[in-house]
């Protein structure tokens, strides 16, 4: 990375944070703004040793990358606030959404003058080697994957030059994750067969019996038979392993 490169992060939280320290590490000159922020986050911030530049108008003018790190909820929100500040650098959306959300979220940077790359991780906060990898989709994202080279501590992967395919990777892989347990669910009941659907006190009763699967999983379980799970299982494996080849 250049030390030229200016990377705003919006905002540093846990893993906002981390990748913030990543970049700098790696000599990046990084930024945050404090405004409207609560006390942790200006604690992260500072422990990560990133820049104040006061405001997310400062950033849009100081930095040539962005990477929004927000909780979910906000992540349309500070694209909108972006675009309007007619950001045309490259915009990393380090959320995992569903791939029609960070369509919008692309049509609204792209509106402002910006480029958009997607991104999901493959495992936690980039901490220890080997544990964390970066996964992107976009025209740019060969640029993005760019941003990290020589770092121990993430590997990048570019999945393809369509926006989207980052976030729909993240998704099949919480889908199989959470499937698989509703699988494990099925073996470890001791009634074979699913608690009828017009029975919703028995089955929670189950739940809380287990002492481990969530409601979700036992919803999940209701509404597919087990071979259909396991059929659907076996597709959704075999797209992630396609797509981490």
């Amino acid at each position: 990375m250049s030390s030229r490169t200016a990377v705003g992060i919006v905002s540093p939280g846990t893993l906002g944070s981390e990748i913030g320290a990543l970049a700098r590490d790696l000599g990046a000159q990084v930024w945050w703004a404090s405004d409207r922020r609560s006390p942790r986050t200006a604690r992260l911030a500072k422990r990560a040793r990133l820049n104040n530049a006061g405001t997310l108008e400062a950033i849009v003018n100081r930095c040539s990358v962005i990477v929004s790190a927000v909780p979910a909820a906000e992540a349309e929100n500070v694209a909108q606030a972006v675009a309007r500040l007619r950001y045309n650098g490259l915009y990393l959306e380090l959320n995992a959404l569903p791939p029609s959300r960070i369509w919008r979220i692309a049509a609204t940077i792209r509106a402002g003058g910006g480029s958009i790359v997607d991104a999901a991780l493959d495992g936690p906060p980039p901490l220890l080697p080997g544990s964390t990898r970066m996964l992107l989709s976009g025209p740019r994202a060969a640029e993005a994957a760019a941003l990290f080279t020589g770092s121990s501590l993430l590997e990048t992967k570019v999945l393809d030059e369509t926006v989207g395919m980052a976030c729909a990777w993240k998704s099949l892989q919480a889908a199989y994750a959470r499937g698989s347990v509703a699988l494990l669910a099925s073996l470890l009941r001791p009634d074979p067969a699913p608690p009828a659907a017009t029975d919703p006190p028995a089955a929670e009763a189950r739940v809380h019996e287990t002492g481990f699967f969530p409601r979700s999983t036992m919803d999940l379980y209701r509404r597919l038979g087990e071979r259909e799970d396991a059929a659907a299982l076996h597709a959704l494996k075999a797209t992630l392993d396609a797509l981490r080849e």
